[in-house]
């Protein structure tokens, strides 16, 4: 069980970003001219576009000879049953619902094993489906959120409330469970692909929707961050800082940065982290590196002095950028310790908090370890509690301090401006264990501290059984028929 920090910095506003407009057009140079292509490959390219096979001979040679006719083989290609088909997988390119394994399996419908493949097929296709019949049909595009329908074949009538008409294969269907028209927001394939999470929230699957629907990656779109609270002037905002405690570096490295307990921030600024790699590393020389650095610079100011758009031109920006926030980074870094204190046993929470307020982060967590980092995990010797949480109450004392002796870039106190949480991901059983200790339970609590906060209070409360209560939301009373309290809620 981890006890972990969250700081989160707020300060005066950064100069806003501007979008660069990339149209995903390469430009094309004004000599260079199109050439069209002749009847046959016109028609062989639109075959192959809309019915995912060559066209006959004897095609070829109507075309050859009256090139009038491709307008006729368009339409018949239209019609042709293989061009619902070929959306499908056009479709499924983009939308990726076609996956090898979902969160609901085919046992959960004792579903012979044989049977495990049609019925992942089956569910994955289901949304494709829907937008190709929407298509083939040349219905209004917007049926694909507003419709009642669905597509569905024997397997998913068979297993789910659908109401699907006698016939082989797909065939237009509805269900029966009383969920609203939203075409394939309304389909069991589309969130069994895309989950969430109590904590979560569905934004990851709000995310998915805006990109697919609104051609809107909110992932990859110019956040500006207000400058952190010790450093609001600087451009090499964090948004996230981890010094210690659970992070997801590898899934948001754009987001998130881990300094860590052992330094590895400045091992990455200095180049030494390669010699800390579990694998063999061969590194070349300074010169040689220094000589290696200075071309693939030329390279990329010459891309950038070329102009452009597209993918080429944007990633071209973003590099030059990276080499000089990393340049930026390692001269303002250098004036920085981003070294955390260590009390005998134990790591210094404060010292580690102070790292934070140094660095230009938003928001940043540490982890406390307990006395001497024994952990708060306690099966065994639950008294050992005490002196982790006297230790830690100290350390929240020399933290707070720390923070009311700190000022922004407007004279403010810094504890105006930062807010302190405390949580932990579990907490421990009322009952004591055979080992004299305490066994894990889903029930917690929380502390907050700093800007933001009117203390002197507890929301929620426990039961005579240790679970948690529901409060009223608006009020934060205790009420019988209010809301659980969440993560998320936080």
């Amino acid at each position: 069980m981890n006890l972990v920090f969250l700081l989160a910095c707020a300060g005066p506003a950064s100069k806003d970003v501007e979008p660069q407009e990339d149209t995903g057009l390469a430009q094309v140079p004004a000599e260079v001219y199109l050439e069209p292509l002749d009847a046959p490959r016109l028609l062989r390219r639109m075959s192959i576009d809309l019915r995912g096979t060559l066209p006959a001979p004897p095609e070829l040679d109507a075309v050859a000879a009256d090139p009038a006719l491709l307008s006729t083989y368009r339409d018949i290609y239209l019609e042709d049953s293989r061009f619902e088909q070929r959306l499908v997988q056009l479709l499924s390119e983009r939308w990726h619902t076609q996956i090898d394994e979902f969160q609901v399996g085919h046992y959960d419908y004792r579903l012979d094993d044989s049977e495990e493949y049609a019925f992942e097929r089956s569910v994955g296709q289901e949304p494709l489906r829907l937008m190709a019949h929407v298509a083939a049909e040349d219905r209004p595009w917007t049926d694909i959120v507003t419709t009642q329908d669905t597509m569905a074949n024997a397997l998913l009538a068979q297993i789910w409330p659908i109401d699907r008409p006698e016939g082989e294969g797909w065939q237009i269907s509805r269900y029966t469970d009383g969920r609203p028209g939203a075409g394939v927001l309304g389909t069991n394939g589309m969130w069994w692909r895309y989950t969430t999470n109590p904590t979560n929230m569905n934004r990851g699957r709000a995310s998915t929707i805006t990109r697919l629907l609104l051609c809107h990656d909110t992932l990859s779109r110019p956040v500006s961050f207000a400058g952190s609270a010790a450093s609001a002037a600087s451009r090499l905002l964090c948004p996230h800082l981890v010094i210690g405690g659970p992070s997801f570096t590898s899934r948001h490295t754009r987001k998130i940065v881990r300094v860590g307990p052992e330094g590895q921030l400045p091992d990455l600024l200095s180049g030494t982290a390669f010699q800390h790699s579990d694998r063999e590393i061969s590194l070349p020389p300074e010169d040689v590196e220094a000589l290696e650095d200075a071309f693939v610079r030329r390279r990329v100011a010459a891309m950038e002095e070329a102009g452009g758009r597209g993918r080429e031109a944007g990633l071209a920006r973003m590099y030059g950028d990276s080499l000089d926030d990393v340049e930026a980074l390692s001269e303002e870094a250098g004036d920085l310790d981003l070294t955390t204190g260590d009390q005998g046993c134990t790591n210094d929470l404060a010292s580690e908090a102070a790292v934070t307020f140094d660095c230009f982060s938003r928001c940043a967590m540490i982890q406390s370890g307990g006395w001497c980092s024994t952990g708060w995990d306690t099966h065994q010797n639950i008294s050992q509690q005490a002196e982790h949480y006297q230790l830690l109450f100290t350390e929240l004392l020399d933290l707070m301090s720390d923070l009311e002796g700190r000022v922004t870039s407007s004279g403010a106190a810094l504890s105006e401006r930062v807010t302190v949480v405390v949580l932990s991901e579990m907490g421990r059983h009322p009952l004591t264990n055979s080992w004299g200790g305490k066994d894990h339970w889903t029930f917690t609590s929380a502390m907050l501290l700093g800007a933001g906060v009117q203390g002197g209070q507890v929301v929620g409360g426990l039961s005579s059984e240790a679970t948690g209560r529901a409060i009223d939301l608006v009020s934060g009373d205790l009420a019988e028929s209010g809301t659980d309290l969440l993560p998320g809620h936080l």
